[in-house]
């Protein structure tokens, strides 16, 4: 199943939350919020106030670090999500057809299989 997400409801305080769609039944919503646990809300909020330090003309204060890493959550999380999915699925199936190999049995194989006193 695929994914598909769009922008509702814009919030300073957490991720905004998405409304899904399965790609194969359009009719199905599914409502997705990207929440990233406190400890790496918190290490991301840091990482890019040192990334505006270092890199950029202004540093950015630790509200506007936690409000650019909700909107990106919000824009880019479920395009990030989707992908996972995507790989994710994609492992399983060359798994499948991995253990199809490996424990699959040959079907009406009687009248094949070499039986001892047969000529």
């Amino acid at each position: 199943m695929q994914v598909v997400c769009q922008h509702l409801v814009h919030s300073h305080q957490a991720a905004s939350p998405q409304v899904c769609k399965n790609a194969d039944n359009p009719a199905t919503l599914i409502t997705m919020s990207i929440e990233l646990p406190k400890h790496a809300q918190q290490q991301a909020i840091t990482s890019i106030e040192r990334y505006f330090r270092e890199n950029m003309d202004e540093p950015i204060g630790n509200m506007q670090s936690g409000a650019l890493l909700n909107f990106f959550l919000a824009e880019i999380g479920p395009t990030i999500y989707n992908k996972a999915v995507a790989d994710v699925q994609e492992n399983i199936q060359a798994r499948l057809q991995e253990l199809d190999y490996e424990v699959g049995k040959e079907e009406f194989s009687y009248w094949t299989a070499k039986r001892p006193g047969r000529k």
